[in-house]
């Protein structure tokens, strides 16, 4: 069994999948969201540009949650991450009984 983990032998796999997580929680807002947001637009600034910007946003932010995955996935990094906060990827480690 390997030592390292999934998301550092596979980094980028990692990255697109939680991008991918993150485009689907945003578009679900969105889409909640949507109508409410397109009426209080037409009403106020009719013809606005606003949707596109909305559009772009959940683009920004996959794109951002993919890139800090990716970044997270880095050994330097990861190690960083497991002493500051105790939030590293290696396996097997009981972080709950952890002082």
């Amino acid at each position: 069994m390997s030592e390292t983990s999934t998301q550092q032998q596979h980094p980028w796999r990692s990255a697109a999948r939680t991008a991918l997580q993150t485009a689907v929680v945003l578009v679900a807002a969105a889409i909640v969201a949507g109508p409410e947001i397109a009426a209080f637009v037409e009403q106020f600034w009719p013809g606005s540009p606003v949707p596109a910007w909305i559009a772009a946003a959940v683009a920004f932010l996959s794109a951002a949650s993919g890139l800090l995955a990716r970044l997270s996935a880095l050994p330097a990094v990861d190690r960083l991450l497991e002493h500051i906060v105790r939030l590293g990827s290696a396996p097997g480690v009981d972080r709950a009984n952890t002082p």
